[in-house]
């Protein structure tokens, strides 16, 4: 009975650790990919003259905080490979934080998505 208990706690936490890990590098991947092809989108959007959208001018003003916020994120990701020889109480605030580092990042993307396409589809009335 001991060893079914210990069994079932240690996949758990084996489960845990593989969707911290998930979770980490596809975050990181995020910012790393808004870092990469923001300036890129920037030119191309310069390039064509006319008037840019205001949150497309947000999320490209934005962009200058990429690096900083990937080196703080690798830097997160970094500790976090300690983080099982914390308390389970530290180790679960581990995992909410880069829960929520995730959906910042997905969010990021998604509303730079919408905003570095938006002047593309613009039509003048």
């Amino acid at each position: 009975m001991n060893e079914d208990v210990q069994r079932k706690s240690g996949a758990r936490m084996l489960t845990k650790q593989i969707v911290f890990a998930v979770l980490n590098v596809v975050s990181g991947m995020l910012f790393f990919a808004l870092y990469l092809i923001i300036p890129h989108f920037h030119e191309v959007l310069v390039s064509f003259g006319g008037q840019i959208p205001a949150i497309t001018r947000a999320v490209i003003s934005a962009a200058h905080f990429f690096p900083v916020i990937c080196v703080i994120y690798v830097l997160f990701s970094v500790t976090t490979g300690f983080a099982h020889k914390f308390s389970v109480a530290v180790h679960i605030w581990f995992f909410r934080i880069a829960a929520i580092l995730f959906v910042i990042a997905f969010l990021s993307y998604l509303i730079a998505f919408v905003a570095l396409y938006l002047p593309i589809f613009s039509v003048d009335l």
